[in-house]
């Protein structure tokens, strides 16, 4: 006997539960979305932007040339200075994420440790994120340094605030190296970075610092501060009252003494 053939609409709603959905999602899934207004494609068009320039600085150099990459931080600072608020929150959030695997680098990201932590992935899924890891520039510790840098070159309260958290989370890592190498990049990117609030902290740090080493990091972070102060958007008392602190630390770190 001849099977009967299931009717057209029964055969898509089998194709539906199959997917793992059900006739009630399929048919509504289905509807037209509704039309986003301008703002919100240009918004949606730009995170589409961003994402796509973290994608190539993550190929470099293996899949992406230093000038794709340069390009592409290059759009990320034009996006930041242009976009609003809440798109420069989107840039810090993904650039903090980035920095903060640092903290993976405990564990080797071999295809035991991907076996562990995604059981439920098959040996190719685990080989990719092997790979994936291996060549991601920006979690490497010359990578790290440069999306330090290019957040010091914001310029905005924010940024300077997004340093300072990292400054904090690096002098945790007692003991080691690559700690140390991005507890100093970001010292050094404190000085670059325009913000009266990074000038703050520099000073801050410099009262109670007490390594010579990453005294003497700090003080030259001040001595870029000293040079760009004339022309820092600064009211006149406060900024010579800056001054004449960066003058004092200056000067005990030149005499080789300390803060009481």
């Amino acid at each position: 006997m001849q099977k009967k053939k299931e009717p057209a609409q029964f055969a898509e709603i089998g194709k539906e539960i199959k997917m793992g959905q059900n006739p009630e999602n399929a048919k509504a899934e289905a509807q037209p979305q509704p039309k986003l207004s301008p703002e919100e494609e240009k918004r949606r068009a730009l995170i589409q932007e961003v994402e796509e320039s973290l994608s190539k600085i993550r190929l470099y150099p293996v899949a992406c040339t230093e000038e794709g990459k340069d390009q592409s931080i290059s759009a990320l600072k034009k996006i930041y200075a242009d976009g609003d608020e809440s798109m420069r929150q989107i840039i810090l959030y993904l650039l903090h994420e980035t920095i903060s695997q640092f903290s993976d680098y405990r564990a080797p990201k071999n295809l035991d440790y991907f076996k562990k932590r995604f059981p439920q992935n098959d040996q190719a899924q685990n080989r990719m994120n092997v790979y994936r890891g291996m060549f991601n520039y920006p979690t490497s510790i010359e990578g790290i340094m440069e999306m330090i840098s290019l957040i010091s070159t914001f310029g905005d309260a924010q940024s300077a605030k997004l340093l300072t958290h990292e400054f904090s989370f690096l002098c945790s890592f007692d003991g080691s190296e690559g700690a140390r190498m991005l507890r100093n990049s970001v010292a050094d990117a404190l000085g670059d970075c325009d913000s009266p609030y990074a000038l703050k902290c520099l000073i801050n740090y410099a009262k109670t610092v007490e390594s010579e080493a990453l005294a003497g990091r700090i003080a030259s972070s001040l001595m870029k501060w000293k040079g760009k102060l004339e022309k820092a958007q600064i009211p006149a008392k406060q900024k010579d009252a800056f001054h004449k602190e960066i003058s004092e630390i200056l000067m005990i770190e030149k005499e080789g003494r300390h803060y009481s």
